[in-house]
């Protein structure tokens, strides 16, 4: 779209019939995001990272995130455990309004480095239909290199069970840590 970055991959408004992984892939843009995928569907699971060694790399630019998710739709499980998600001038992860049915975890030496008034991780407005875990590395640079906000931010998302700092630590470096206003689950918390 005019006036909007490329992202290195770009699967905006695309529906993919069955698993889409990242297992193991690298994806850099230093002019916008590593992937780019708002308003995707999946019509199974996402990312494919689903041990600590199967992680992707994307390191990215600008205000939509080095991982852009916004709004997308996935039936199944996110799995980004062990990702490396980057970036200096905007979030690491950009999932508000997204909606993911089954699982999402961000855990299992999870990093995710970032600034921006928005957050490090921002899953605003987020679904997530069962358990969605938050452990590893959310990181943002030290003050007066971005703009200050929160390194996790899960305003108004509704999740099943929400897990913090569970199998392993959780490490959130920012001042407001968390903004977790109008968060809902329907399952006791599990923290590690």
């Amino acid at each position: 779209a005019p006036g909007r970055p490329p992202g290195a991959v770009c699967l905006s408004g695309t529906t993919v019939g069955g698993r889409l992984i990242l297992r193991g892939a690298l994806l850099r843009n230093a002019a916008g995001p590593a992937l780019l995928a708002d308003y995707l569907t999946v019509k199974s699971d996402a990312g494919g990272c689903e041990q600590a060694g199967d992680g992707m790399v994307a390191l990215g630019a600008g205000a939509l995130g080095a991982v852009c998710l916004a709004a997308a739709s996935i039936s199944g499980q996110l799995a980004l455990r062990g990702c490396l998600l980057g970036s200096g001038t905007g979030p690491a992860l950009a999932a508000d309004f997204a909606s993911i049915q089954g699982d999402a975890w961000l855990d299992l030496d999870f990093t995710a480095i970032g600034t921006g008034g928005h957050g490090v991780v921002t899953l605003e407005d987020a679904s997530v239909g069962k358990i969605l875990s938050c452990a590893g590395s959310f990181i943002s640079p030290e003050p007066g290199s971005g703009t200050a906000g929160p390194a996790l931010n899960l305003a108004r998302t509704k999740a099943g069970t929400l897990r913090l700092g569970y199998p392993g630590p959780a490490r959130f470096e920012k001042a407001g840590v968390l903004r977790l206003d109008g968060l809902t689950y329907s399952g006791l918390p599990e923290a590690g």
